[in-house]
């Protein structure tokens, strides 16, 4: 079976334009997103699925001179821009990956291609129920059943890849991850100026490769940082 990972990631945000390419502590920041999935060590591909707007072109060159597989298309349909990526590539199975969650955990992402190679099912994910901080999602579908349910998405479906099959979720053979640590879902995805800054702040504290912290790690690190800031 051939896996792969598609990233989705634009420059176009209502709250934080061009927050993709922000450079985050010396780099930008979907390259703190490539780095950690290297990690894995696995000869998965690496795709990065923007939009075919202009503004996009910066993100086509940034995969260009990194090395890194890049596919534009639909920027409002993102369901059908990561399922047209998963087939051109050839993709059994894609593990979705979202540029503004710089703190992604490799090994969550191992623990869920793990379970999703020794089990019969559709689909892979960390978010039911959500134990994790928002940042650490992660999701793996197969290309044919995404490709069989695209015909029946409606509305904002298109916009949110995997909406779908969790109000279907009858239909499906879903798998579920859950946090070993009972925490408190906060948000460390960068969604605005604030987001960016705190991980800012997190990245500058770290005295080690960002990809070497866990998700329990970065956790701590935030709680830390919010009560010194009182």
């Amino acid at each position: 079976m051939k896996i792969g990972a598609i990233m989705t990631a634009r420059m176009k945000s209502k709250r934080l334009p061009g927050k993709s390419l922000y450079i985050l502590e010396g780099k930008p920041m979907i390259s703190y997103v490539t780095d950690s999935f290297k990690k894995l060590g696995m000869p998965y591909e690496f795709v990065l699925a923007t939009s075919t707007e202009a503004e996009d072109a910066t993100i086509e060159s940034f995969c260009d001179s990194s090395g890194i597989k890049c596919y534009r298309g639909s920027h409002e349909d993102v369901s059908g821009r990561v399922m047209k990526a998963a087939l051109k590539y050839g993709f059994d199975a894609f593990i979705m990956v979202n540029g503004d969650s710089p703190f992604y955990d490799w090994r969550i992402i191992k623990e869920g291609v793990d379970l999703f190679l020794n089990s019969e099912c559709d689909i892979v994910t960390n978010t039911l129920p959500k134990t994790f901080p928002k940042g650490f999602s992660m999701e793996i579908f197969k290309t044919k059943v995404f490709e069989n349910s695209y015909n029946k998405m409606q509305d904002s479906d298109f916009e949110h890849v995997g909406q779908y099959f969790y109000r279907n979720i009858e239909k499906y053979n879903i798998k579920s991850l859950e946090s070993k640590f009972k925490l408190e879902i906060i948000n460390l995805s960068v969604d605005s100026s604030e987001d960016m800054e705190n991980a800012r702040i997190i990245i500058k504290n770290m005295k080690k490769p960002h990809w070497e912290y866990s998700y329990k790690d970065v956790y701590d690190m935030y709680m830390k940082i919010k009560e010194d800031s009182k």
